[in-house]
Formats: structure tokens, sequence, C-alpha cells
């Protein structure tokens, strides 16, 4: 990426590089508009010379000459590089790797692929509200002493750091709260699961030549979380819970 213009201006200006030079998402400031080189290369070449004459006024406004054409910010590339599937249950997928990531976004609804455009559009959520980061895997190994006294020099104390236990995964992934003809009210069981800080999904069935509305809560990794996940459902009203895969 190419930086282009600066941001909102709270930032010294020592803090914003110069037009034209590599940006990365670590060394511009935030909302930093950036814009691929070839592109920003071309927008260059094709400005140099062209000015309007005083007096005159440009031919064209309906943006078609826009100089900022193709211009972004990290954030809003990183928004467009997310999207949720048509699948039940639906999945939240990074498209650069098809990979699920809606582990990252906690509370996150359909049909939002941001945190901001969720607020924006009023639904609130008892989630934090912001993009986690992917796990990180720490290996453990083992610790060993050697402890020597004057008095039994040479012996050696070996202490070993036992293993973790495994933790059982989730006999299921989902909870499956409710099935609903009326999709305003499956949005709604939704909006409450997710309210409560359980992961919400909604998805849509045929059945009987009717459209249905699929609620789910979920996924969930473990069987601690699957078992808490049920009994919340269960103090929310929703009696009929089910397991799904």
């Amino acid at each position: 990426m190419t930086y282009v213009t600066g941001g909102n201006g709270r930032y010294a200006a020592s803090t914003v590089p110069a037009p034209g030079t590599i940006a990365t998402p670590d060394t511009v400031p935030p909302r930093t508009r950036v814009a691929p080189r070839k592109v920003y290369e071309s927008q260059q070449r094709s400005l140099a010379g062209v000015y309007v004459p005083q007096g005159m006024k440009p031919v064209w406004e309906d943006d078609r000459l826009n100089p900022q054409r193709a211009h972004q910010t990290f954030e809003g590339k990183a928004r467009m590089e997310v999207m949720w599937t048509n699948t039940v249950p639906r999945r939240l997928i990074d498209r650069r790797t098809d990979g699920d990531v809606i582990h990252k976004y906690p509370g996150l609804q359909t049909p939002f692929t941001s945190f901001e455009d969720q607020r924006a559009a009023g639904v609130r959520v008892a989630t934090q509200g912001r993009v986690l980061s992917d796990p990180q895997t720490v290996r453990r190994g083992t610790t060993v002493t050697r402890t020597a006294t004057a008095q039994s020099a040479g012996n050696t104390t070996v202490s070993t750091r036992s293993a973790p236990e495994a933790v059982p995964s989730a006999s299921h992934r989902y909870a499956q709260a409710g099935i609903f003809a009326d999709a305003e009210q499956g949005k709604a069981a939704a909006q409450k699961i997710a309210r409560s800080g359980l992961p919400a999904r909604r998805g849509t069935l045929t059945r009987d030549g009717r459209e249905l509305t699929l609620v789910l809560a979920g996924p969930f990794q473990t069987q601690t979380q699957l078992d808490r996940g049920v009994a919340r459902l269960q103090g929310l009203g929703f009696s009929n819970v089910k397991l799904r895969k």
C-alpha cells in the first residue's frame, strides 16, 4: 500500500509519512487513506499539468474523474475481507483464507461485518464490541532445577511440571434455541441471546414450502461451554433447546 493523505488531524506532523511512501497498518495512524502503489502512481501521472482554467468549471461532476478513487483505509479494507455465508448456521469467514473468524468477533450479528456498523444501527450486545486477536499456542516444556549444597554436593533435584489435563471437547457445537415462522421474532430471539453474552446465529430453512428462521447459540469449543450455554438459554426462556453439530 502507498500512503495518500492524512487522517483526522489528531497526530503530529512528524508521525504522518510523506505521500507516496510505503504504508502498513503498523506504520500509519488510524483512518489514514492509502491506495495500491500502481493506482496512486497512475493517478499522479494523469493529474500532472491538469487544472481548471480561471472562469471555467469541470465538465463532469459525477465522480468519474475523482482523483481519490480506490483510496481506502486499512480499517475499511479489513471490513471488506470478512463476509457472512448463506449456510445454516451462518459463518463469518475471512475471504483471503476461507477460514471461520467468528471467534474474533464475539457478539457480532448478521448482516454486519464490523462492530462500528452494528453500533451505528442501534444494535447493542453484552460483549466489549471489539475484534480479538487469534489465540497463540504456547508450548510448555519440563523445568529441570539442579541444587547443590555444601553438605550434599552433586545431589540433583529434578522438578517436572505436569502437562495440563485435556479439556473435553463439546459433544455438539451449537444449541438450537428455536425455529420461528416469523422472521422478526427470530431476529428478536437472536438479539436477546447476543445481549446475554452468548454468540448467536440466525439462518433460514424451508419446511413444507414455508421459509423459517433458525436461531442458534454457539459455536462452543468445550463441553463446559456447551452445558453453560444450554443452561443460559433455558434461563432466557428457551425451554425446547436442542443440540446440533
